[in-house]
């Protein structure tokens, strides 16, 4: 039998974990082809960071700590901490009706219009349509961009009641977006600016790529095929403007660990602890057994540990943000590869069992009768694609993302309960599907991959 020896925050420095989790993520790195990594960690009230990589393939220049890559959905983080410096002044409730800070706030379901709160946005629970259908590109650069956006979501289905079920929602971060703005007086990137990145001495970060441009920037990538470790560019870094809220903040890896100084309590006191603590608090059950929602943060307890993260990706870049507050420690992994999602996880398991002692556990896959596989069979709507077939397949089911014209793309399904699902083979390798016969406003609902469908 193996002891794992469990460090004490005492025990803990910056540079020991860089170094053991460098190694590993260079190990990765090499073995996925990802071009470029931004690592950094926070443990024992230091900070240490490095670069790995190039920052793009074609044009190689090496990836350094300040290197700007997008933060994806880490930036949802952001808005809540926003919105808590709003909550501290006492200018925003969470709890009240988002409409009375929004009167012209368009709904399909009147219902939800009426009882959806800032809490319900910031904690993915609103029950919204995870996107909006259409180039968002078309509610154009200016500051009113989220206004126009949301004057579009009449538009969106409802598919449970505010409050009855987590879904991953990016529609929730773009409302709450405005919504701050609103009571902050300015847009919500100059309120971010304000509030949060200046007092934090974030001074390299920003939001826009026009800003970008003027530093050193690690440009996204993809693979070339499916299993093949070879990168290409992509070539463009265009991002929406009515996005950002949800996914807009661009920043290197040592501005990012200023950020998780703020939420370690080690950095400026741009919230009280009470909000904080707050946003650590789990309030609503998340994709995984075990896992919550907090207010921006998906929290945990891997190895008895509170951990509270938040990862990201968007069109060749994968980040994750994970801290544990008990042991002061954070770590950040920053990649430029739609494929880098693989490798932040891995960074992530690497430092959850050397600071705790986990370790993933096996799966472990049931046998439903055919009448209850048969119960979940038809077509369900899905952001991005026209709808996803479900049918039963060998004891499991069969997934097929029905897009226009084009081939459908085929998943299986293995049984982990009664209503939950592994996808073992498919595009969706590793995601989870999730039935809700319980819903009170449609006959079944479906979450794939996070969103409600």
């Amino acid at each position: 039998m193996t002891t794992v020896s469990v460090p004490t925050a005492s025990d803990l420095t910056a540079s020991d974990l860089l170094a053991s989790l460098a190694e590993i993520t260079e190990k990765h790195r090499l073995d996925m082809g990802v071009p470029g990594v931004a690592l950094g960690v926070a443990a024992g009230g230091e900070v240490a960071s490095t670069g790995l990589g190039v920052t793009d393939v074609a044009d190689p220049r090496p990836v350094t700590t300040d290197t700007l890559f997008r933060l994806c959905s880490i930036t949802k983080i952001f808005a809540a901490t926003l919105a808590m410096t709003l909550v501290d002044e006492g200018v925003l409730d969470l709890d009240v009706p988002v409409v009375a800070y929004y009167p012209e706030l368009a709904l399909a379901d009147a219902d939800a219009r009426a009882s959806l709160t800032m809490r319900h946005l910031l904690t993915h629970a609103s029950g919204l349509e995870s996107e909006l259908r259409g180039d968002l590109e078309s509610f154009g650069r200016n500051a009113d961009a989220l206004d126009r956006v949301v004057s579009g979501y009449g538009s969106l289905r409802q598919f449970a009641p505010a409050g009855e079920i987590w879904g991953y929602c990016n529609t929730g971060y773009w409302l709450a977006g405005a919504v701050l703005a609103r009571l902050a007086g300015t847009s919500f990137e100059e309120a971010t600016r304000l509030r949060v990145l200046e007092p934090l001495g974030m001074a390299g970060s920003c939001f826009l790529a026009e800003d970008a441009v003027l530093r050193r920037v690690a440009l996204p990538h993809r693979r070339v095929s499916a299993g093949s470790p070879e990168h290409v560019p992509i070539p463009s870094f265009a991002f929406p403007r009515a996005r950002v809220p949800s996914g807009g903040v661009i920043a290197g890896v040592d501005d990012l660990l200023r950020f998780a100084g703020l939420h370690l309590g080690t950095g400026p006191a741009v919230l009280s602890e009470a909000a904080r603590t707050a946003m650590r608090e789990p309030l609503i059950p998340g994709d995984n057994a075990g896992d919550h929602q907090g207010l921006g943060w998906m929290t945990s307890t891997p190895g008895g540990t509170p951990t509270v993260e938040h990862s990201g990706s968007y069109k060749g870049y994968c980040t994750r943000l994970t801290l544990l507050p008990d042991l002061g420690v954070a770590v950040a992994v920053l990649t430029n590869s739609d494929d880098g999602g693989r490798l932040c996880r891995a960074v992530k398991e690497a430092a959850l069992e050397r600071l705790t002692g986990w370790r993933p556990a096996e799966v472990e896959y049931v046998d439903l009768g055919p009448d209850l596989l048969a119960g979940y069979a038809g077509d369900y709507a899905i952001p991005g694609v026209d709808r996803v077939r479900v049918s039963p397949h060998e004891g499991g089911l069969r997934l097929e993302l029905i897009n226009g014209a084009a081939p459908a793309k085929e998943s299986i399904c293995r049984a982990t309960s009664e209503t939950e699902f592994e996808i073992v083979q498919g595009p969706h390798l590793g995601s989870r599907l999730v039935f809700f016969p319980g819903s009170s406003v449609i006959r079944l609902a479906l979450r794939l991959g996070g969103r409600l469908s």
